[in-house]
């Protein structure tokens, strides 16, 4: 019995897209994972909210600030 081929979208395309929701300053004021998410999918990129959040994890300490709201949610934006 041949085992079934995984599917669904690789997390290095939504971290790429991260890396140029980045460069392109979209975090320049602070941004939550649902709208980091529905950017992504204007931009046609298919994603799961996890991977978009595993994404923003990674690029905390070096890239992004991250901070809880008033609504006691993450928000991201790009360090100074």
């Amino acid at each position: 019995m041949e085992k079934p081929k995984r599917s669904g979208l690789r997390t290095s395309v939504v971290a790429s897209a991260v890396d140029s929701l980045i460069e392109e300053d979209f975090f320049k004021e602070f941004k939550n994972s649902s709208q980091v998410l529905d950017e992504l999918k204007r931009r046609n990129i298919p994603s799961k909210p996890q991977s978009v959040i595993n994404a923003l994890n990674h690029r905390v300490p070096k890239i992004l600030d991250r901070v809880k709201d008033e609504h006691g949610r993450w928000v991201y934006r790009k360090r100074a």
